[in-house]
């Protein structure tokens, strides 16, 4: 799964109710094994370092709690998961990747060598 500048994201947590987060959605033990098998799915965040325009972006208050900026959002959702699975002892089969000089374009992320990469089989 690629990922690439959204405006929110649902944060690998169970204390964020859906859709921010995975709170809400499962209970007891099938949380934490769903939360688990989250944080273990290959997801690559692409994002652009020059997103940080509030074009179509989601501020409602949920999402600015994710960060300021499109950037800012997937560099803590990223953060977020680095955390939770470490704190667990959990594989994390997530990755960040970042386009420099690049803002909120699919056609700019799209046609870079780092979205060929990250999209390779």
């Amino acid at each position: 799964m690629v990922v690439t500048n959204p405006s929110t994201y649902v944060f690998p947590t169970l204390k964020t109710n859906a859709p921010y987060g995975m709170g809400g959605v499962h209970s007891g033990g099938e949380a934490a094994a769903q939360l688990r098998r989250y944080l273990a799915a290959p997801v690559t965040i692409f994002l652009g370092q020059e997103d940080l325009g509030d074009e179509n972006r989601n501020d409602g208050p949920e999402a600015v709690a994710q960060g300021k900026t499109r950037y800012e959002r997937g560099l803590n959702a990223y953060a977020a998961a680095k955390a939770e699975a470490q704190a667990r002892g959990w594989l994390l089969n997530w990755r960040l990747v970042e386009l420099p000089g690049v803002g909120h374009s699919a056609a700019k992320m799209f046609s870079s060598r780092q979205a060929l990469d990250a999209l390779a089989p």
